[in-house]
């Protein structure tokens, strides 16, 4: 019993244990970055990412597979770092959309009993071309026009 017990506490401290191994090699290498401002720039950026492996969770949670999250969390920055920057109206209303088109795959999915691995492979490469269509270049620079830069 004590060391299921045992095996039970060190699964719970897993995480933390993680995350302080990872903390002290990103410090090692990075010493500046062991301050209020490096820890706010380290983890602020983290809260995207948790939030797509809960929704991750629940996927496989139910037993299947999501392959479109990662592409559209991609879609959801490129948005977020353009229009909802320029114009919030539009930016939340493609956002809108956005989570009303990831909720109609879900539901095609559950409806015509679809396997999620092939649908949401493909939906995948949607959400990249949309992304790439918001944001063509890497480094933040966007279309404004039809006419090429």
């Amino acid at each position: 019993m004590t060391q299921s017990l045992l095996a039970r506490h060190i699964r719970v401290a897993l995480p933390a244990l993680s995350l302080a191994v990872l903390l002290a090699a990103v410090f090692y290498m990075q010493p500046r970055a062991m301050s209020y401002v490096g820890l706010n720039l380290l983890l602020n950026l983290a809260l995207p990412i948790a939030f797509a492996t809960i929704a991750q969770m629940f996927v496989i949670t139910i037993n299947e597979l999501d392959l479109s999250i990662g592409a559209y969390v991609g879609f959801v920055a490129c948005v977020g770092a353009t229009w909802l920057r320029d114009d919030p109206a539009l930016g939340v209303a493609t956002l809108a959309g956005g989570v009303l088109a990831y909720a109609a795959v879900g539901a095609l999915i559950h409806v015509r009993n679809l396997p999620s691995i092939v649908v949401t492979l493909g939906m995948s490469f949607v959400w990249l071309g949309l992304a790439i269509l918001v944001l063509p270049t890497p480094a933040g620079r966007r279309r404004t026009g039809c006419v090429p830069p």
